[in-house]
C-alpha cells in the first residue's frame, strides 16, 4: 500500500491497504492502513469520513484519525463546525497512547487536537469554549516559537470578541 501510495497510484494503494487490514496481526498496522485509505480518499476528493472513523474504531486509543477528520470537516468547502467540534473534543480527550510504537504523531496529542477543537468551537459559536482551549494550549510546553505567538493572537482575538476585561 505504501509503495503504491508513494507512486501516486491510489487505485492500487487502497486494495493493498485493504489486504493488509484483512491479514490480521499487529493492530497498529491495521489501523494505520485504514487511516491511509482515508487520507487517499481525502486527497483524491472523496469523502473520507467513514474511513477515518473506521481507523478510529480499529484503534480507539488513537487520536490521529479523529484529528484529521476534524480538519476535513471544518475545511472551507464543508464548514461542518459543530461536528468538527464533537470529533476534535474526542481526539483531544485521548492521552498519548502508551504502548503504541508505530505511526504515533506526538503533535496530535501535544497540541493539534486541542487546537482543532478551539477552531471548531469558535466557528460553531462557542467562543468561551474556544478561549478555554487556547488558554490550555498556552500552558503546554510543546507550543513554542511562532506557533505560540499564533495561539496568543487567537486567544486575544477571542477574548476581545467575548468582551472580557484584560488579556492573556
Amino acid at each position: 500500500g505504501q509503495s503504491y501510495r508513494d507512486a501516486r497510484q491510489p487505485e492500487k494503494a487502497i486494495p493493498a491497504y485493504e489486504r493488509r487490514i484483512e491479514m490480521g496481526g499487529w493492530e497498529e498496522e491495521r489501523a494505520f492502513s485504514a487511516v491511509q485509505i482515508a487520507r487517499i480518499l481525502r486527497d483524491t476528493g472523496k469523502d473520507p469520513t467513514t474511513a477515518f472513523l473506521r481507523g478510529y474504531e480499529m484503534r480507539p486509543t488513537r487520536a490521529e484519525p479523529l484529528c484529521e477528520l476534524a480538519v476535513w470537516l471544518r475545511s472551507e468547502d464543508r464548514k461542518r463546525f459543530a461536528l468538527g467540534a464533537l470529533v476534535s473534543r474526542q481526539a483531544a480527550s485521548l492521552p498519548f497512547p502508551a504502548g503504541d510504537y508505530l505511526f504515533v504523531e506526538p503533535a496530535v496529542y501535544e497540541y493539534r487536537a486541542l487546537e482543532e477543537m478551539a477552531i471548531a468551537l469558535y466557528w460553531s459559536g462557542d467562543k468561551a469554549g474556544s478561549k478555554n482551549c487556547y488558554e490550555q494550549l498556552l500552558g503546554r510546553p510543546s507550543v513554542v516559537g511562532t506557533h505560540r505567538g499564533h495561539i496568543q493572537a487567537m486567544l486575544m482575538m477571542v477574548t476581545r470578541e467575548l468582551g472580557s476585561v484584560g488579556g492573556p
